[in-house]
């Protein structure tokens, strides 16, 4: 009994006696124990330090990518990517070279020979950025710099480089929109192999994948010059307030009210271009730095939110400032000239209204010049030629464009000026030519067979062929087999006998024997066996080449026999100095013609280009379009050309055995018939305008007899203001004529450079010019002095450049979709009270709402609007033609295609105005180089390899 009344006792003696043991245990393992806690912490230290380190590189650099840096061999940006442009556009580490899209690449490709007078050499593109970082070379650097702010103590005296790299990223799920782009970005740190650093990974990483996407203009839904403060806009809590929906750029400081409470609410980020974040009189400063009730973005007490917070630009628009400060530069005594010089150039001679006619004429054609359908000799003499087409050093050019040797000139005539260019086209054939002819030119058109002869002579006479050159030429499958056999066994000799020289490979390779000096017995001297393959790789060459030379002479004398009876069309101009002109027309060579190699020949096509205008050297000689007035076309129209189709008619054994000239509808030319369509613009003779000659004979810059060549060409580059297609200026600035680029609708056409030009005082805007059907054409507005907002109008869409929108008072609230570009924005109480609301074109809410109003809708085939159809499948590629149409119509992308173009901008600051140099002919940036891009990271990894 005693035994059981103390089994308690025993247990409990039993666990102290267990817990003893195991505190002894405990005890003689602790140092062990702490070792392993030490260790865990360690790592977890280390790993924590690399990981900040990749980090901190990835988010640096994806900063440098997204502002377009340029960077240097410490990775720090570098100032080189500011001054010269090849410098720019050849360097290695220009970040901006992996976002350049395929229309920016071929600006930048003319543009180069525009500025240098030569091709560029290289592809200014780059797939890959790469670099490796010596850290010690970090000490030279500032501790602020990034790298260095990303590494610790222990991580600097362990890590011995670190290589970063952007490559474009390849990957199929990756589905390319437009002028996005996609970049990897990989981080790799190399460890130095000593003890104390061995507890670091070898090779630690870091990648991530970013997404580089064009920041339009249309993108904001409120650009604002100067400061954005919302003390202006204080109300009570129950009013609906200023909600901006969509970014907003501020060119200035963001004023917060430090007292008055504002029921503004800005739901996306607010940019700011070169101010700061104020309220009061200084800076802006949280009480507790984003405490639990003090969080700037969401709880600030005095304004109703800002959802996004503030993005600090890293690069100023310099367009808005130079926009908003109301100063227009332009020479006013140049403008004055350019007037004068237009007016002279619009207002052309009697002939002006003169039309091109033709008819048959003996052994040939004439043309002649008239302002009735019957051209009388003498009715008018030529007065002059466009300056663009004469050289000052050689004269006039005989031969624009030729390709294919079509047109060779026998005499290009003793007159001092051409009448006219021609065009030549042999369709068959697909070759073209442009020329000039004076009164006295003789020239002929070469009919070339299916075989291109010439090409044939030209490539046999080169010293290094490749086998694609002999494509089309005579006996193309010989001489390709035999080049190929040559490059065959050159390669072969090249890949066995590396030092072994033969000047026959020369032909197929021009740098084959590039140090390379010896012969086969000099390389094998104590080899027989190899001396003797070698020598017969050599032999083998030796009968390639003469093969090819022996097939050469043959055909090159074959071709010199064939060429001259070779069949041509000859002409002969009259030398007569009146408005007719005649053609004598002969066929050398005819009975060629009639051979297989040329029965497929049937057509030969001339475009004429009259000279006939009123002033030496007037640019516009393709046009008789005056800007005061509707188009009416001259003797040469635009679209409309003046033709003369020479048709030789073959009997059904394919025979010629005449020729039919006929005009642009397919008239044959037997009386005088008009050479062009007959569309009706022509108008009845008139003259000049009254005392315009007399008038212009006093200004000094404008001599009586017209003007110079030298005088024109210079008034030509500078009023013009036309750019032409590769008009395109590397890095050139028009900051200073911004408001010039921004008033796009001055005059109702394009622009009309006057001594200064003068922005609309006042726009009112009307609820009845927000339908499709009312607005003719997408709403936009440019610079005008006051916008308003009466108070009936609920709802705007479109873009408006304003020095100051004022929306009056109202009841109802107001919804404005689209950008708006402004100085002072003036928002009364009331309208504050039933709320006023800014979106982008591009906020899910906006597209509804375009929607509504059919802005954004389906049409049917006649035209009518429908309902947007929500469920295509945008991600499939395979959809049709009409869904591709109505997803355009109805997404903001058609905004995009046909609204102002000045908002596909990514800066106010122009892609296209002025130079501030002066002049006043428009120039282009280069195309779709963006200034500007928003990012986004997709994944970030890191760990070790």
């Amino acid at each position: 009994m005693k035994l059981l009344r103390n089994e308690r006792g025993g247990a409990a003696l039993a666990f102290i006696i267990f817990a003893s043991v195991a505190a002894a245990y405990l005890t003689m393992n602790l140092n062990q124990v702490l070792d392993v806690v030490s260790k865990k912490k360690k790592d977890g230290r280390i790993n924590a330090e690399m990981d900040t380190f990749t980090r901190g590189i990835i988010s640096y650099t994806t900063h440098a990518l997204k502002n377009r840096w340029c960077m240097d061999d410490k990775w720090a940006r570098s100032e080189s990517c500011s001054g010269d442009m090849h410098e720019v556009i050849s360097n290695k580490l220009n970040l901006e070279r992996l976002l350049w899209s395929s229309a920016s690449l071929t600006a930048i490709k003319q543009a180069y020979k525009n500025e240098y007078n030569k091709e560029i050499g290289f592809e200014p593109a780059l797939d890959e950025v790469s670099t490796t970082i010596s850290i010690k070379s970090l000490g030279e650097l500032s501790q602020s710099h990034p790298i260095n702010l990303s590494l610790t103590n222990t991580l600097r005296n362990c890590m011995d480089e670190v290589s970063i790299s952007l490559k474009k990223a390849e990957n199929s799920a990756l589905y390319k929109s437009g002028d996005d782009r996609y970049i990897e970005i990989f981080v790799e740190a190399k460890m130095k192999d000593i003890d104390r650093c061995s507890d670091y990974n070898s090779r630690p990483y870091g990648r991530s994948l970013v997404g580089l996407f064009p920041r339009t203009l249309n993108q904001f839904a409120i650009i604002k010059g100067g400061d954005l403060d919302l003390s202006k806009y204080t109300g009570s809590e129950s009013s609906k307030g200023l909600n901006i929906h969509a970014p907003i750029y501020v060119d200035n400081d963001l004023i917060l009210p430090s007292s008055s409470y504002a029921p503004v609410g800005i739901y996306s980020n607010i940019h700011l271009g070169r101010g700061a974040v104020k309220s009061g009189s200084g800076n802006f400063v949280p009480k507790s730095f984003g405490g639990q009730d003090d969080q700037l973005y969401s709880t600030y007490a005095n304004v109703k939110t800002i959802k996004r917070g503030v993005v600090f630009e890293d690069e100023v628009d310099e367009g808005i400032a130079a926009l908003f400060g109301n100063e227009y530069y332009v020479d006013t005594s140049l403008a004055k000239k350019c007037d004068i010089w237009r007016e002279l150039e619009e207002n052309l001679s009697e002939t002006r209204d003169s039309r091109l006619f033709g008819k048959l004429s003996g052994s040939g054609f004439s043309v002649g010049l008239s302002k009735t359908n019957l051209p009388i000799s003498n009715e008018f003499k030529e007065y002059a030629f466009p300056s663009e087409l004469v050289s000052s050093t050689k004269g006039y050019t005989v031969i624009l464009k030729n390709d294919k040797n079509t047109v060779s000139y026998i005499d290009v005539g003793k007159s001092e000026k051409p009448i006219m260019k021609m065009d030549v086209s042999v369709p068959a054939n697909g070759e073209t030519a442009e020329l000039l002819l004076a009164r006295d030119t003789e020239f002929k058109i070469n009919l070339n067979s299916s075989i291109n002869f010439i090409k044939s002579k030209e490539v046999l006479t080169k010293e290094t062929v490749t086998d694609e050159e002999f494509d089309d030429t005579y006996k193309e499958n010989d001489f390709q087999r035999v080049v190929r056999n040559i490059s065959s066994k050159c390669s072969d000799l090249n890949s066995k006998d590396p030092k072994v020289r033969s000047d026959k490979c020369s032909l197929v390779d021009s740098n084959f024997n590039e140090s390379k000096s010896s012969s086969c017995a000099s390389v094998y001297n104590d080899n027989p066996g190899a001396k003797a393959s070698c020598e017969s790789r050599v032999n083998a060459i030796e009968t390639a080449s003469n093969e090819y030379a022996e097939m050469k002479d043959e055909s090159l004398e074959e071709i010199e026999e064939y060429l001259k009876k070779q069949p041509s069309i000859d002409f002969s101009l009259s030398a007569s100095t009146t408005n007719i002109t005649n053609f004598k027309v002969d066929i050398s060579n005819k009975d060629q013609l009639n051979s297989d190699a040329y029965k497929n020949i049937s057509d030969i096509t001339l475009s004429l280009t009259a000279f006939d205008f009123a002033i030496e050297n007037s640019s516009n000689y393709t046009t008789g379009r005056r800007n005061n007035e509707a188009h009416k076309p001259g003797p040469n129209e635009l679209g409309n050309p003046n033709l003369i189709n020479i048709k030789l008619i073959r009997n059904k054994e394919g025979v010629v055995e005449s020729i039919k000239y006929t005009n642009a509808e397919d008239e044959e030319l037997k009386g005088w018939t008009m050479l062009k369509r007959d569309n009706g613009f022509n108008e009845p003779p008139r003259k000049p305008m009254p005392g315009l000659f007399e008038k212009l004979s006093k200004e000094l810059f404008m001599p009586e007899g017209g003007l110079s060549i030298s005088e024109s060409k210079e008034l030509k580059e500078k009023c013009s203001g036309i750019p032409v297609n590769d008009n395109y200026s590397w890095d050139i600035s028009f900051t200073k004529n911004t408001l010039h680029s921004w008033m796009y609708d001055v005059g109702g056409n394009g622009i009309t450079l006057t001594e200064t030009m003068e922005m609309q005082d006042r726009y009112l805007f009307n609820q009845s010019n927000m339908y499709p059907g009312d607005a003719g054409g997408i709403p936009n507005q440019s610079v005008t002095k006051k916008c308003i907002i009466p108070s009936d109008v609920s709802f705007i869409f479109g873009f408006y450049a304003c020095l100051e929108l004022e929306i009056e008072p109202r009841s109802t609230p107001l919804t404005f979709v689209g950008t708006l570009l402004v100085n002072e924005l003036e928002i009364s109480s009331g309208a504050l009270t039933s709320g006023v609301n800014f979106y982008s074109i591009w906020h899910p809410a906006a597209i509804e709402k375009l929607r509504e109003y059919k802005w954004l809708a389906r049409r049917n085939e006649n035209g009518e609007l429908l309902e947007c159809d929500s469920n295509i499948t945008v991600w499939n590629k395979n959809i049709s033609r009409q869904e591709q149409y109505d997803l355009r119509t109805c997404s903001p992308i058609h905004f995009v295609l046909e609204g102002p173009n000045n908002y596909n901008w990514t800066t106010v600051d122009p892609e296209i105005g002025l130079p501030e140099s002066g002049g006043l002919v428009t120039k282009s940036k280069i195309p779709n180089r963006y200034r500007r891009f928003n990012i986004q990271t997709y994944w970030v990894e890191t760990g070790s390899l």
